[in-house]
């Protein structure tokens, strides 16, 4: 009975020192559920928009819509993980960087008869990533 006393002031322990942690809380269930949202949108076919964009595309589209100098951080995913490693979980961090590589390599890019279908959905054209930061920006202001 001693033993079991033990092992349930030893998890009462583990979990105050957890949920203590906020960043530990936040990678370990909000971090995944908001990824796994993107992902699943953007893997099912069902979100996109009539740009392609890249890393320096929107670099530049944000610098000229901000008025100030935006700098694309690169592809480097070795410097990614690096420094993601300080806020999340290394086996996190991993998963991410493989999910990254993976959209480096394959894209995801709308086709012209799925972006149709959104605006089929939608009924009316789909916006534009300039039209989406133009009135992100506009409302920090």
């Amino acid at each position: 009975m001693k033993q079991v006393r033990l092992l349930v002031r030893q998890i009462g322990w583990e979990q105050k020192m957890f949920w203590r942690n906020p960043a530990a809380a936040v990678f370990t269930f909000v971090f995944p559920i908001i990824f796994l949202v993107i992902f699943s949108a953007i893997n099912s076919d069902d979100l996109v928009g009539p740009d392609a964009l890249t890393g320096d595309d929107l670099a530049r589209l944000w610098s000229g819509v901000l008025g100030r100098p935006i700098a694309f951080g690169g592809d480097d995913l070795d410097a990614f993980e690096a420094n993601l490693k300080a806020f999340a979980p290394a086996w996190y961090v991993y998963d991410l960087k493989l999910m990254m590589r993976r959209y480096q390599l394959q894209g995801a890019i709308a086709s012209p008869a799925e972006v149709a279908r959104l605006e089929t959905l939608l009924g009316h054209p789909a916006r534009t990533y300039r039209a989406f930061a133009e009135e992100t920006a506009a409302s920090w202001n």
